[in-house]
C-alpha cells in the first residue's frame, strides 16, 4: 500500500512538473520567443522596390526628393512581435536605428554624399532576438551627379544607332534583363525588323522626361523613313511614345515600350506595354501577319491595338458602274454599299461635255485627282492632298481617291464620259470602275 501510494505521488509530481514547465513555456511567449523565422514583407528605396533592383545601384542627384535616400519596408514574424529594425550603411561598421511601426512597417532616411559608396544591409528582429536573412539586403549604392535627361538620350542614341544598323547584339545590351515585354519577344522582333526593313532613319525630340517607381518615364516624338524589304515601298510615320528606363551602373536600359513602337513593330502586340493615343492624324506604320508593311490612319491604328495586333486586311471591294443624268435629279454613287443613288452619295454628277462629267461631293467627302493612272496601278490612297466643295469635273482616264465620311478610302477611275442632246435634253453617261477598302486602311491591294 505504501508502494501503491509511493507511485501515485511520483506520478502526481512528473504531472505537476509538466504543467508548471507549459506554464513557464507559456510565459515565455509573452515575452516574444518565436518560432517561425523572420522576414521582410517589402522593400523599397526611393520607391523602388529592391525586388527590381541589382545589388549595385546607381541614383542621381538631381532626382532624389530633398536629396536624401530614403528606405521603407515591413517586417513579419509568424508569431510574437518585430522587436526592432536597423540600417547599415558601411557593410555592417554601424549601424542605425530605423523609425518602427507597430505593425512593423519601418523607414530610414540619410543625406548621402557625392560619389561615396554605401554598402547597405537591413536588419530587423523580432523580440527574442532573431533576424530576417540579413545577407540578402545587401546593395552597394552610390551617388552621381550625371544629368539624367543626358543619360536618357545616350541610351536613346545607342538604340537608334544599332538598329539602323542591324546589330541586334548591340541593341540587346542596351535592354534591361527584365524588360516588361520579354526579351526573347524584343529579339525575335528586331530581327524581324531587320529582315523586313531598309534604309531606317529615325528622328526624334524628347517631350518630357521624369521618374517613378517604375524608372524614368520618357516621353518623344519620333519621324521615321524606311523601305519595305517585300514591297520595295518607301514608307515614312510620324509619332509620340512613350518608354520607360532603369538606371544602373552602367546608365539606362529599356524596360519598357509602348506603341506606337519604333523598335520591334513586326510584332508589336507582344513588345509593347500599352498605348499613347494618337493626337494628330498623321498615319502610323504598321506590318500585317503577312509581313505587309503599311501606314494606316489613327482610329485604324487604335483598332488595331485593341484587336491584339490584328492589321485589317488590305483587300478591297471592287467593280464597275454607269451614272447616267439628265442634270434634275443628280445622280450619285456610294462606296460603301456600291450602289447608285439619285440626289445622294459619296459624289453625283449633274452636268459635262465631251470626255468629262460635271459633279460634286458627297457630305464630308474630299477628293484628290491622282492624275491619268489605271485604277489597278494604285495600291496606296494619299495621306493628305485631300479637298472638298462643290464643283468640279470627272475627267475621262483619270483616276480620283476619296476620303469618305466614315474615315474610310475609295477609288475611281473615269473609263469614258459623253454626252447626248436626243430630245433636246443634255444627258451625260459616265462610265466607272471603282474600289472601296472596307478595313480603314489606305492600302488597296490588287
Amino acid at each position: 500500500m505504501k508502494f501503491k501510494t509511493a507511485r501515485i505521488s511520483i506520478t502526481m509530481f512528473i504531472i505537476m512538473l509538466i504543467l508548471s514547465s507549459a506554464g513557464a513555456e507559456a510565459k515565455w511567449w509573452i515575452f516574444g520567443q518565436s518560432e517561425d523565422d523572420v522576414n521582410i514583407q517589402y522593400l523599397f528605396l526611393n520607391k523602388a522596390s529592391f525586388d527590381e533592383t541589382g545589388s549595385k545601384i546607381t541614383l542621381y542627384q538631381e532626382m532624389l526628393p530633398d536629396g536624401k535616400i530614403t528606405i521603407t519596408g515591413k517586417a513579419v514574424v509568424g508569431k510574437g512581435k518585430v522587436g526592432g529594425a536597423r540600417i547599415s550603411l558601411d557593410n555592417k561598421e554601424s549601424w542605425n536605428d530605423a523609425n518602427l511601426s507597430e505593425d512593423g512597417a519601418f523607414e530610414y532616411s540619410f543625406r548621402p554624399e557625392l560619389g561615396k559608396k554605401y554598402v547597405i544591409y537591413i536588419e530587423v528582429s523580432d523580440t527574442t532576438g532573431k533576424t530576417n536573412d540579413v545577407k540578402a539586403t545587401y546593395r552597394e549604392v552610390t551617388v552621381s551627379d550625371r544629368n539624367v535627361m543626358s543619360i536618357v538620350k545616350e541610351a536613346l542614341d545607342g538604340l537608334i544607332d544599332a538598329y539602323q544598323r542591324h546589330d541586334a547584339k548591340t541593341f540587346m545590351s542596351l535592354v534591361s534583363e527584365d524588360f516588361a515585354g520579354d526579351m526573347t519577344n524584343l529579339d525575335r522582333a528586331i530581327r524581324k525588323d531587320f529582315s523586313s526593313f531598309d534604309n531606317i532613319s529615325l528622328r526624334y525630340t524628347l517631350n518630357n522626361v521624369s521618374s517613378d517607381s517604375r524608372g524614368i518615364s520618357v516621353s518623344l516624338s519620333f519621324s521615321r523613313n524606311l523601305i519595305s524589304t517585300k514591297s520595295g515601298q518607301s514608307l515614312k510615320d510620324k509619332g509620340i511614345t512613350e518608354f520607360v528606363f532603369k538606371l544602373g551602373e552602367k546608365g539606362a536600359k529599356v524596360f519598357s515600350m509602348k506603341n506606337p513602337l519604333i523598335f520591334g513593330i513586326t510584332d508589336a502586340s507582344n513588345v509593347a506595354t500599352g498605348t499613347v493615343k494618337p493626337m494628330t492624324s498623321d498615319p502610323l506604320i504598321v506590318v500585317d501577319n503577312k509581313g505587309n508593311a503599311k501606314t494606316v490612319s489613327p482610329d485604324v491604328f487604335e483598332k488595331i491595338v485593341n484587336n491584339d495586333g490584328d492589321v485589317p486586311s488590305a483587300t478591297v471591294e471592287k467593280g464597275g458602274r454607269i451614272l447616267i443624268s439628265t442634270g434634275h435629279p443628280p445622280m450619285g454613287f456610294s462606296f460603301v454599299d456600291g450602289q447608285v443613288i439619285a440626289a445622294a452619295g459619296d459624289f453625283m454628277i449633274t452636268g459635262g461635255g465631251p470626255g468629262s462629267a460635271y459633279g460634286f461631293l458627297g457630305a464630308g467627302v474630299a477628293v484628290v485627282d491622282l492624275g491619268s493612272v489605271v485604277i489597278g496601278a494604285v495600291t496606296e490612297a494619299p495621306a493628305s492632298g485631300y479637298a472638298s466643295g462643290t464643283g468640279l469635273n470627272f475627267v475621262e482616264g483619270r483616276t480620283y481617291a476619296f476620303k469618305l465620311a466614315n474615315g474610310k478610302y475609295g477609288l475611281m477611275e473615269v473609263k469614258s464620259a459623253t454626252e447626248d442632246w436626243s430630245g433636246g435634253v443634255m444627258t451625260i453617261t459616265m462610265r466607272f470602275d471603282y474600289k472601296y477598302q472596307p478595313s480603314g486602311v489606305r492600302q488597296f491591294l490588287p
